[in-house]
């Protein structure tokens, strides 16, 4: 199994060939992108030689994904590693994981201030909400998404203090969450299991007022029998929303099923067509980035195998 990523370059029709990432001889899982102008990252979870846990890798490109130094571990060497997340500002990059260690709910982070080339110490965030969160300059975003609540807290002195956790409106049962922000605009995006639908599908909700008050949520994937699971969301430097996700229309028996894509260019309001990225249905766990006008989206690809 490894990393494939794909592109959509502003001015150049259509999105790259998609291209590997890693190299290693050990499994790697759980991608996530970011970008800040044409620095573009992205880490994964992979198994560590010598080490009876999973660590966190990252590798950075300096020109919009064209090429792409090498990868480095910057996980915790005697901890294990849950669902890591990414983010960037400008030249801040912040990383969020679970910890495994005898199941502690408390969540670690890390960040670096120059752009990825170096990072500073681990920490722990004590009490969060979530995992899913978004970073500017000064703030950081954080959202959680479990059965039948979705909730939010932000801090805005990165991560000294935090405001009281509020419970979001939702349509139906909800599941997993993600947070973008931009200026005064605040979008986030879930699982949600819709009436009468029986099964997942992707759920919109978004703030313009820096998340004081919320707008009503909106369904953005197709309402059918098949699932829509596995959900990222980007923004980019107009204040548009960019969403990818996993869905099963076209997938046969299996775990895996194909990327699908969908943007809003006037702030979430409405949204295009639905665009299928993957010519096989063997992705999964997609991550989105937008840097500009570029869109990145990265995924697991099981076409050669796990």
């Amino acid at each position: 199994m490894g990393l494939l990523l794909t592109t959509l370059i502003y001015g150049q029709p259509g999105w790259t060939e998609d291209r590997r990432l890693s190299f290693a001889s050990f499994r790697g899982w759980h991608p996530r992108v970011a970008a800040a102008g044409e620095t573009v990252h992205v880490i994964w979870e992979a198994e560590f030689l010598g080490s009876s846990y999973d660590s966190l890798f990252y590798k950075r490109s300096s020109d919009a994904g064209e090429t792409w130094q090498r990868e480095y571990n910057i996980g915790p060497p005697d901890t294990g590693i849950i669902g890591p997340r990414l983010g960037c500002c400008d030249t801040i990059v912040f990383t969020i994981w679970g910890n495994d260690v005898f199941k502690k709910s408390n969540l670690r982070c890390r960040y670096s201030t120059n752009g990825g080339i170096s990072w500073g110490d681990i920490m722990e965030i004590e009490n969060a909400v979530g995992i899913e969160f978004q970073v500017s300059t000064d703030t950081i975003h954080i959202i959680g998404g479990k059965i039948d609540t979705a909730l939010f807290t932000k801090s805005t002195d990165l991560g000294t203090s935090w405001s009281i956790p509020e419970t979001l409106d939702t349509n139906s049962r909800t599941t997993n969450a993600d947070i973008v922000a931009i200026d005064s605009f605040v979008y986030a995006i879930f699982e949600t299991y819709p009436i009468p639908g029986p099964y997942e599908e992707i759920e919109f909700v978004r703030s313009t007022n820096y998340g004081l008050t919320w707008q009503r949520p909106q369904i953005i994937s197709d309402i059918d029998t098949i699932p829509g699971i596995r959900e990222d969301i980007a923004v980019d430097s107009l204040g548009n929303p960019h969403v990818c996700w996993i869905d099963y229309k076209y997938a046969g028996p299996g775990f895996t099923g194909d990327v699908f894509y969908r943007r809003s260019t006037d702030h979430g309001l409405t949204w295009e067509p639905i665009v299928k990225l993957t010519s096989v249905s063997k992705a999964l766990n997609p991550s989105i980035a937008v840097e500009g006008t570029n869109v990145h989206v990265v995924w697991e690809d099981y076409r050669l195998g796990a």
